[in-house]
């Protein structure tokens, strides 16, 4: 998988690419931390489980080599996005830290 710098975007934005799956994710510092952000995915429809899994573990790795202190991500529940986020260590933001 190729990671490509974008300046689409105001910030540091990278693109993890393979053929017709991509996956946006950039690092944001707050307060002196780095906070890995999964922006997006596409995604063709009949992508498999295993593919889009792996996209969000190139992600993870790519975040933790560059020392990021957390991972962030929204999803919407009912997503096979969403299941895969789960298996992987995401969940739920506590109602006591919603804004």
């Amino acid at each position: 998988m190729d990671i490509l710098e974008s300046h689409k975007f105001c910030s540091h934005t990278w693109e993890i690419r393979k053929r017709s799956r991509d996956i946006w994710i950039k690092i944001h510092i707050l307060n002196n931390k780095k906070i890995g952000v999964i922006l997006d995915y596409m995604v063709d429809h009949d992508t498999d489980e295993k593919k889009l899994k792996k996209l969000i573990e190139k992600a993870l790795e790519y975040f933790w080599n560059n020392d990021a202190s957390i991972a962030i991500v929204t999803s919407r529940s009912g997503l096979l996005e969403h299941k895969l986020l789960k298996q992987k260590g995401f969940f739920k933001i506590p109602s006591a830290l919603k804004p």
